[in-house]
Protein backbone atom coordinates (compact mmCIF):
# COMPACT_ATOMS: atom_id res chain seq x y z
CA UNK A 1 0.00 0.00 0.00
CA UNK A 2 2.86 1.93 0.68
CA UNK A 3 4.33 1.46 -2.95
CA UNK A 4 0.83 3.49 -3.74
CA UNK A 5 0.74 5.98 -1.68
CA UNK A 6 3.79 7.23 -2.97
CA UNK A 7 2.23 6.71 -6.87
CA UNK A 8 -0.28 8.59 -5.32
CA UNK A 9 2.52 11.35 -4.53
CA UNK A 10 4.03 11.38 -7.57
CA UNK A 11 7.03 9.67 -6.36
CA UNK A 12 7.14 6.18 -7.94
CA UNK A 13 6.42 4.75 -11.04
CA UNK A 14 3.83 2.71 -12.43
CA UNK A 15 6.70 0.24 -13.96
CA UNK A 16 7.59 -1.66 -10.85
CA UNK A 17 4.16 -3.49 -10.90
CA UNK A 18 3.65 -6.73 -11.78
CA UNK A 19 1.95 -7.22 -15.09
CA UNK A 20 -0.36 -9.84 -13.58
CA UNK A 21 -3.85 -10.55 -14.55
CA UNK A 22 -4.83 -11.34 -10.91
CA UNK A 23 -3.19 -7.80 -9.39
CA UNK A 24 -5.56 -5.97 -11.88
CA UNK A 25 -8.40 -7.78 -11.11
CA UNK A 26 -7.95 -7.55 -6.86
CA UNK A 27 -7.01 -3.61 -8.04
CA UNK A 28 -10.42 -3.78 -10.17
CA UNK A 29 -12.52 -5.56 -6.65
CA UNK A 30 -11.04 -2.89 -4.24
CA UNK A 31 -11.54 0.08 -6.35
CA UNK A 32 -15.14 -1.04 -7.18
CA UNK A 33 -16.23 -1.61 -3.23
CA UNK A 34 -14.41 1.30 -2.56
CA UNK A 35 -16.60 3.25 -5.31
CA UNK A 36 -19.60 1.45 -3.86
CA UNK A 37 -18.84 2.85 -0.61
CA UNK A 38 -17.91 6.31 -1.44
CA UNK A 39 -20.95 6.89 -3.58
CA UNK A 40 -23.26 5.07 -1.36
CA UNK A 41 -22.54 7.76 1.25
CA UNK A 42 -22.55 10.57 -1.08
CA UNK A 43 -25.90 9.92 -2.43
CA UNK A 44 -28.41 9.22 -0.12
CA UNK A 45 -31.69 7.48 -1.29
CA UNK A 46 -30.23 5.60 -4.39
CA UNK A 47 -30.17 1.37 -4.49
CA UNK A 48 -27.86 -1.06 -4.38
CA UNK A 49 -28.32 -2.07 -7.96
CA UNK A 50 -28.48 1.51 -8.86
CA UNK A 51 -24.73 2.34 -7.01
CA UNK A 52 -23.43 -1.05 -8.04
CA UNK A 53 -23.97 0.09 -11.88
CA UNK A 54 -22.75 3.61 -11.65
CA UNK A 55 -19.37 1.89 -9.57
CA UNK A 56 -18.84 -1.26 -12.44
CA UNK A 57 -19.90 1.11 -15.08
CA UNK A 58 -17.27 4.01 -14.29
CA UNK A 59 -14.64 1.01 -13.54
CA UNK A 60 -15.38 -0.61 -17.37
CA UNK A 61 -15.34 2.61 -19.04
CA UNK A 62 -11.88 3.78 -17.17
CA UNK A 63 -10.21 0.29 -18.27
CA UNK A 64 -11.48 0.25 -21.36
CA UNK A 65 -10.09 3.74 -22.45
CA UNK A 66 -6.91 2.57 -21.23
CA UNK A 67 -6.73 0.12 -22.94
CA UNK A 68 -7.31 1.86 -26.22
CA UNK A 69 -4.78 4.38 -25.69
CA UNK A 70 -2.31 1.64 -24.55
CA UNK A 71 -3.42 -0.12 -27.89
CA UNK A 72 -3.26 2.55 -29.88
CA UNK A 73 -0.01 3.32 -28.59
CA UNK A 74 1.81 -0.48 -28.65
CA UNK A 75 2.05 -0.51 -25.28
CA UNK A 76 -0.70 -3.80 -24.53
CA UNK A 77 1.56 -5.33 -22.40
CA UNK A 78 1.79 -2.37 -19.67
CA UNK A 79 -1.66 -2.43 -19.51
CA UNK A 80 -2.43 -4.99 -16.13
CA UNK A 81 0.42 -2.78 -14.94
CA UNK A 82 -1.20 0.50 -15.68
CA UNK A 83 -4.68 -0.14 -14.98
CA UNK A 84 -3.70 -1.68 -11.14
CA UNK A 85 -1.51 1.51 -10.80
CA UNK A 86 -4.79 4.12 -11.53
CA UNK A 87 -7.62 1.66 -9.66
CA UNK A 88 -5.31 1.73 -6.54
CA UNK A 89 -4.82 5.01 -6.73
CA UNK A 90 -8.27 6.08 -7.27
CA UNK A 91 -9.05 3.60 -4.37
CA UNK A 92 -6.44 5.64 -1.73
CA UNK A 93 -8.63 8.57 -3.30
CA UNK A 94 -11.70 8.01 -2.98
CA UNK A 95 -11.01 6.62 0.61
CA UNK A 96 -9.66 9.69 1.60
CA UNK A 97 -12.59 11.55 -0.06
CA UNK A 98 -15.30 9.93 2.36
CA UNK A 99 -14.64 12.26 4.99
CA UNK A 100 -15.05 14.91 2.95
CA UNK A 101 -18.20 13.62 1.06
CA UNK A 102 -19.68 12.96 4.38
CA UNK A 103 -19.60 16.52 6.02
CA UNK A 104 -20.72 17.24 2.64
CA UNK A 105 -23.84 15.76 3.06
CA UNK A 106 -25.08 17.48 6.27
CA UNK A 107 -24.19 21.06 4.57
CA UNK A 108 -26.34 23.87 2.93
CA UNK A 109 -24.34 26.47 2.86
CA UNK A 110 -21.85 28.97 4.44
CA UNK A 111 -18.03 29.25 4.49
CA UNK A 112 -17.13 25.58 5.48
CA UNK A 113 -18.93 24.27 2.62
CA UNK A 114 -16.70 26.38 0.19
CA UNK A 115 -13.48 24.93 2.11
CA UNK A 116 -15.08 21.65 1.68
CA UNK A 117 -15.74 22.52 -2.16
CA UNK A 118 -12.30 23.44 -2.25
CA UNK A 119 -10.63 20.52 -0.54
CA UNK A 120 -12.84 18.22 -3.44
CA UNK A 121 -11.35 20.56 -6.41
CA UNK A 122 -7.85 19.90 -5.32
CA UNK A 123 -8.82 16.49 -5.12
CA UNK A 124 -9.88 16.43 -8.66
CA UNK A 125 -6.79 18.17 -9.93
CA UNK A 126 -4.30 15.92 -7.93
CA UNK A 127 -6.40 12.98 -9.38
CA UNK A 128 -5.70 14.07 -13.03
CA UNK A 129 -2.25 14.69 -12.15
CA UNK A 130 -1.98 11.02 -10.61
CA UNK A 131 -3.88 9.78 -13.95
CA UNK A 132 -1.88 11.84 -16.22
CA UNK A 133 1.77 10.97 -14.49
CA UNK A 134 0.58 7.41 -14.96
CA UNK A 135 -0.35 7.64 -18.41
CA UNK A 136 2.88 9.58 -19.47
CA UNK A 137 5.08 6.59 -17.94
CA UNK A 138 2.37 3.88 -19.62
CA UNK A 139 2.04 5.07 -22.99
CA UNK A 140 4.85 7.13 -23.94
CA UNK A 141 2.82 10.50 -23.63
CA UNK A 142 3.63 14.43 -22.28
CA UNK A 143 2.07 14.40 -18.70
CA UNK A 144 0.08 17.44 -20.38
CA UNK A 145 -2.06 14.84 -22.95
CA UNK A 146 -2.50 12.17 -20.18
CA UNK A 147 -4.06 14.58 -17.80
CA UNK A 148 -6.37 16.10 -20.80
CA UNK A 149 -7.28 12.26 -21.30
CA UNK A 150 -8.01 11.73 -17.60
CA UNK A 151 -10.34 14.59 -17.94
CA UNK A 152 -11.65 13.39 -21.07
CA UNK A 153 -12.41 9.88 -19.43
CA UNK A 154 -13.67 11.32 -16.33
CA UNK A 155 -15.95 13.27 -18.31
CA UNK A 156 -17.25 10.50 -20.30
CA UNK A 157 -17.81 8.39 -17.52
CA UNK A 158 -20.20 11.67 -15.96
CA UNK A 159 -22.10 11.30 -19.07
CA UNK A 160 -22.55 7.75 -19.58
CA UNK A 161 -23.73 8.02 -15.99
CA UNK A 162 -26.42 10.28 -16.68
CA UNK A 163 -27.28 9.18 -19.56
CA UNK A 164 -27.71 5.29 -18.32
CA UNK A 165 -29.19 6.49 -14.65
CA UNK A 166 -32.57 7.76 -14.44
CA UNK A 167 -31.49 9.10 -11.13
CA UNK A 168 -29.06 11.34 -12.68
CA UNK A 169 -30.90 13.24 -15.27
Amino acid sequence: MLYFWRLCLLRETPERIPSNIGIAIGASGIYWVVGMLSFGLSRTGLSLTTIAGVSLLSLVIEGAALYALLTFKRYQNRYYSSVTAIFFCNAILLTLLLPVNLILMDMSEGLLLDIINTLSLLCLFWWLAIVGFILKKSAGISIVQGVVLAFVIELLVAVSIRSLFSEFA
